[in-house]
């Protein structure tokens, strides 16, 4: 009866019967609004905390004059006329109000940094596209068996070939090489050549041939494509300087070198038996394996059979 009696003559205090505290709306003024700027808040700017409300512990008696309604018609209840004080413990629950202070300084920073961020964003997004671009990438065609080399900005075929996770797969099964764009290199040509012991397309048993479809001229590396024993076409009209056994066992038929400026490496076209050498009749063994070594402007090799 009690809780019901607050509740009804007590209409200030809006709670229901059955709660012991009452709090305001959670989540309202959780920003603070204080920054560099406004390190405290002030009157100006409207801030206050939520407060926790608590239920009027008030008990009637003579002095609030109560009087409860009787159904005698002729005996009228009296509302309790009891103010809240201290001893009775009513507070009054608050929302809390959220500060208005409007840092502009604060604001344009926070764009500054925003756009800096985004230019960031930005810049990195087209690096990344450029870098994604600029990349070489592999391409094989497990019916045909043709890998296809898009060589990317870099310009050079070698350990970015040899990186490749199916790199062997390709090693024993391609018959065909797709070069499609320009290159400086395929592998290199070092002092040391146990550097470059096996080459770029080294033993590639099944290769056929290497088409390229790029403009530009280029080196072909030490070992490149030793033992590549099936090897006939290759677009030597490219090629400035051949590393040492390059092309050595290999089926190539014809070589021609109209843009040769470098050296033929030695033994590069060594135990390629199908190409047979333009060699002074009679000339000794000596002199023959010593065409390795020619610097020419053009090189004509052409395979006669028997």
């Amino acid at each position: 009866m009690l809780a019901v009696t607050l509740a009804v003559y007590c209409p200030e205090l809006s709670v229901t019967a059955d709660e012991g505290t009452v709090t305001a709306d959670e989540g309202a003024g959780s920003s603070t609004g204080l920054c560099e700027h406004h390190p405290e808040h002030t009157a100006e700017c409207g801030y206050s905390e939520a407060v926790e409300g608590h239920l009027c512990e008030h008990v009637h008696d003579e002095q609030c004059g109560y009087k409860e309604e009787s159904e005698d018609p002729y005996e009228e209840g009296h509302p309790c006329g009891h103010v809240h004080d201290d001893q009775c413990g009513y507070v009054e629950a608050k929302e809390a109000s959220p500060c208005q202070f409007d840092c502009e300084i604060c604001k344009e920073k926070e764009a500054v940094t925003e756009t800096s961020e985004n230019e960031d964003n930005l810049m990195a997004a087209a690096y990344a596209r450029t870098a994604a671009e600029s990349a070489p990438s592999f391409v094989f065609d497990d019916i045909s068996k043709i890998l296809t080399i898009n060589p990317g900005d870099d310009g050079v075929i070698g350990q970015n070939l040899l990186d490749q996770p199916d790199f062997y797969k390709w090693k024993q099964e391609a018959v065909k090489v797709i070069i499609d764009g320009d290159i400086t290199a395929i592998g290199s040509i070092t002092e040391d050549e146990s550097d470059n012991w096996g080459g770029v397309f080294g033993i590639w048993s099944k290769l056929q041939s290497v088409e390229y479809n790029g403009t530009s001229d280029f080196i072909v590396g030490d070992y490149a494509f030793w033992a590549c024993s099936n090897l006939e076409l290759f677009p030597f009209e490219h090629v400035t300087d051949i590393g040492s056994e390059a092309f050595q066992q290999t089926a190539i038929k014809e070589v021609v070198l109209p843009n040769l400026t470098g050296n033929i490496g030695d033994c590069a076209f060594w135990f390629d038996s199908a190409l047979r050498f333009p060699y002074r009749r009679g000339a000794p063994a000596t002199e023959r394996e010593r065409f390795h070594t020619l610097i020419l402007p053009i090189l004509i090799f052409r395979m006669q059979k028997r």
